[in-house]
């Protein structure tokens, strides 16, 4: 159930679980239930001599787990979820990964659904009614001190290394069966969307394919190009209505995209979109005709060439990071003209198309995991190795306010997290260990002396 791979979050590829799904978690792995007369549904008495290890990329939750149910032996991997409904609700059927599951542990079973895997194998069910789970006061990291920075930092290396592992094995699962333009494009929009329109742009995404933006503008002179994707993206987003003529500077230049508009509708068979735009407590830089806007600076910038035809051409000739850093501004933070004094936008300073942070996002989440991928599906070891040697040589971006507070309880300072690889360690390490609460089996207490 934790290791689902159909998510698609910019931060996080892992779902954010329910109280009662971490708190199962946090019971198997500590082994806080009766352990007598378990019996599987079937009415087979089932002995745990491992729970297994935590498999903490994608498939089944656990592996490597010791079961005998009836009088055999059975070792291999353990899936985990509340509702036993939910194999099947999260497509581990059709799934090969979960081939080998020898038990299916669950707190619900009201449907009685049989179990099977993609190859027709019956797993056995396992429903834990009687367990117990102490509440963590506080968490145990705030007793130590002393840690070992050095070994820290080589524990963080190491969680760095699985976050990109688990990123690029998401998108790898998506571009063996979708154009990896079109996934790096849904990327883009999602980084551009963050955090309150992340769902609005998803769905103007979907509404404007990438190759057809590509198709439309080939079609018109360089001089028009901008001024047709801006109607394009704002009309097919319902922001060029009457009530969204607040949000703009310039109505003369409103009514110049809504007459483009209007063509492009009829000769593309488009139509404006009813999505929910949120303005409210949000930047007027942030706003999301701002950040439309900005999307077709970006995608202007590479035009005639393409997203990921041009990142890989860089990750190919991979230098230095310093390049990355230059790589990443022409396309992405340099405007193509007329942004600074664009005739929507109210006057600001406004250098770049999107801010640094913005980027490391980008970079961090999609555009480094998807050259990995892209290297290991195309047996092209440069780019797979060059986009490894890139993760871990960039700069940091921001540091999220849950990881300074895990750092403080190490009594150890955030200036040590002095690389992008740490950063993204860090963020892994505490999705694996402090959000679930699992203070007893935390891997970073070795490295620290104990109050």
């Amino acid at each position: 159930m934790y290791n689902c791979p159909s998510v698609n979050k910019v931060k996080e590829s892992r779902p954010e679980l329910s109280r009662s799904e971490q708190e199962l978690y946090r019971v198997w792995l500590e082994e806080t239930f009766d352990q007598e007369h378990l019996q599987t549904e079937a009415g087979q008495p089932v002995s745990i001599l491992s729970v297994g290890k935590r498999n903490e990329l994608e498939g089944p939750d656990f592996f490597d787990g010791m079961i005998i149910i009836g009088n055999q032996l059975k070792k291999g991997k353990i899936e985990i979820h509340v509702d036993n409904s939910d194999w099947y609700n999260h497509g581990h059927h059709l799934d090969s990964n979960y081939n080998d599951v020898v038990l299916h542990v669950v707190i619900n079973n009201e449907k009685n659904e049989t179990i099977k895997t993609n190859n027709d194998n019956v797993i056995p069910i396992l429903v834990l009614q009687n367990y117990v789970l102490e509440p963590v006061k506080n968490k145990a990291c705030t007793g130590w001190k002393n840690v070992n920075i050095e070994k820290a930092q080589q524990l963080l290396e190491r969680y760095g290394e699985q976050r990109l592992n688990k990123k690029s094995f998401l998108l790898k699962s998506k571009i063996e069966s979708k154009d990896p333009e079109e996934v790096l494009y849904k990327g883009l929009l999602d980084v551009m969307g963050y955090s309150k329109n992340r769902a609005a742009f998803k769905k103007l995404a979907q509404a404007v394919p990438y190759k057809e933006s590509l198709d439309i503008i080939s079609e018109f002179p360089e001089e028009e190009r901008i001024p047709v994707l801006e109607a394009l993206y704002l009309g097919t987003g319902g922001l060029l209505e009457d009530n969204s003529k607040k949000y703009f500077n310039s109505i003369d230049y409103l009514n110049g995209l809504i007459k483009i508009w209007h063509k492009l509708k009829n000769a593309y068979n488009y139509e404006s979109h009813s999505i929910s735009w949120h303005f409210v407590k949000s930047r007027p830089a942030n706003h999301p005709t701002v950040r439309i806007l900005g999307l077709v600076q970006i995608i202007h910038n590479f035009f005639p060439s393409t997203l990921v035809k041009e990142w890989l051409k860089f990750v190919a000739r991979h230098e230095c990071p310093e390049d990355l850093y230059k790589w990443g501004a022409k396309y992405f933070q340099n405007p193509s003209g007329m942004w600074q004094n664009h005739p929507l936008l109210h006057k600001q300073n406004r250098n770049k198309i999107i801010g640094d942070k913005r980027l490391m996002d980008l970079f961090s989440n999609y555009l480094i995991p998807l050259a990995k991928s892209i290297g290991i599906l195309k047996e092209k070891q440069e780019i797979r190795n060059n986009a490894i040697c890139l993760s871990k040589s960039i700069k940091k971006g921001a540091v999220p306010n849950i990881i300074r507070k895990m750092f403080n309880r190490w009594d150890i300072s955030t200036r040590k997290i002095t690389s992008n690889n740490l950063l993204q360690g860090s963020i892994e390490f505490y999705r694996s260990w402090c959000k679930l609460d699992l203070c007893k089996l935390c891997p970073m207490e070795q490295y620290a002396d104990q109050k």
